[in-house]
């Protein structure tokens, strides 16, 4: 099958190819680095899936073999292809904001306007998604399925969780429901209430310190070292403080003013 890749040109090769066409590992550049790891499996799909069932069957242990099966099953399941193209849709508007936050730059309060800025307009692109973005994902979702081969469920029917026995089922809902609804389990919700932290509305009613270092310690947790969150805790309140104080923050409504 590689062989086949490679005559219709779907795979290259050559000298450097490998190492752009080899997936990322997560967390080896930090930042961005999901969102590299992400699309480099949707392109190298079709080979990781090979490669899989080669060491499935030939692996050099018991192990190897089993762990390959495992991980074989679960990338061909449709929840896992679900999960691959809503990341890739998430985090590639994520990607760029993180860029924007990472860039250091002499002027830096140009660069905090600018970065609010594009937190304003990543919040409005993401309600966008959630409002209007269900058919276009997933249509996409079945198209790549369709590709390598992947079973498509019937939406309408009963969604069944854990191991499809009725004692596990709370409610019934279709497959539908689940993936447009239920899939946006309490870490999303979560992290949507992270992200609120710095609306300035109402007197900055929702700003909450512990809120804004939860996203440094749970999702970046590699670039900040203990003292750096330290340091980050301490800052917050002394603009905490500076939020009650200075006109300049009275009278704020959205994030590009602040």
């Amino acid at each position: 099958e590689l062989k086949e890749l490679l005559d219709s040109g779907e795979l290259e090769t050559g000298r450097g190819l490998n190492q752009g066409r080899s997936l990322k590992q997560a967390g080896a550049t930090r930042w961005g680095s999901h969102f590299a790891s992400i699309t480099s499996l949707m392109s190298l799909f079709k080979e990781t899936k090979i490669l899989l069932q080669e060491i499935s069957e030939h692996g050099p242990n018991q192990q190897f073999r089993g762990d390959a099966e495992s991980n074989y099953i679960a990338m061909m399941s449709f929840e896992f292809v679900f999960a691959l193209l809503l990341m890739d849709k998430i985090m590639g508007l994520t990607n760029f904001l993180c860029q924007v936050f990472q860039k250091k730059k002499k002027k830096k309060t140009q660069d905090i306007v600018s970065a609010l800025n594009f937190v304003e307009n990543t919040k409005s692109q993401f309600q966008d998604i959630r409002a209007h973005g269900w058919d276009d994902l997933f249509m996409s979702v079945v198209s790549f399925c369709e590709q390598h081969g992947i079973d498509v469920p019937d939406m309408s029917s009963r969604y069944m969780m854990g191991t499809r026995r009725s004692c596990q089922q709370k409610d019934f809902i279709t497959v539908e429901h689940y993936y447009r609804i239920d899939v946006f389990n309490d870490q999303t919700v979560e992290l949507l209430i992270l992200s609120s932290a710095l609306d300035p509305r109402n007197s900055f009613k929702s700003f909450n310190i512990g809120h804004l270092c939860k996203p440094a310690e749970k999702f970046y947790h590699a670039d900040f070292s203990p003292s750096d969150l330290k340091g980050l805790e301490i800052e917050l309140r002394y603009f905490q403080n500076d939020m009650h104080c200075l006109p300049c923050f009275k009278d704020l409504t959205t994030l590009p003013q602040l």
